[in-house]
């Protein structure tokens, strides 16, 4: 187990800032059972893992604190892992948080992980395409 968490926190600090590292080392010793084992199992590439604790994050994370730019941003790294491990729901959750953005590019990132979405089979994202403008 203590070899799984330092493993954990080494890839975390490979793939992330500080930060991130910092905030996920608290909820590992903080967050409810099932926070931790789905953090842990995110690293070690259980996609379905990732999205359980992006939601998680997503409910619970607001509520511990008050930067909410914090804590989407860590919301999105689960979501981003999620997807990029092949969880089209993942791929969803992510594009809705650029389906949010007002940056320049963030419709055609909306799109490009909607449709990884659709294509993952996630009907949501095929239904949340077809409601996007056309492409200019």
């Amino acid at each position: 187990m203590i070899k799984t968490i330092l493993l954990l926190l080494s890839f975390i600090a490979a793939l992330h800032s500080d930060t991130f590292q910092e905030r996920m080392q608290a909820k590992l010793s903080e967050g409810t059972p099932s926070f931790k084992a789905d953090v842990i199992d995110c690293f070690d590439g259980n996609a379905k893992a990732c999205l359980n604790a992006g939601n998680y994050y997503s409910a619970e994370g607001y509520k511990e604190h008050c930067d909410p730019k914090r804590v989407g941003a860590d919301v999105a790294t689960f979501y981003k892992r999620a997807c990029d491990l092949g969880n089209a729901e993942g791929c969803t959750a992510y594009a809705m948080i650029y389906s949010a953005d007002t940056q320049k590019d963030a419709e055609k990132d909306a799109r490009y992980y909607f449709q990884k979405g659709c294509d993952g089979g996630d009907l949501s994202a095929c239904t949340m395409l077809k409601m996007m403008p056309e492409e200019k």
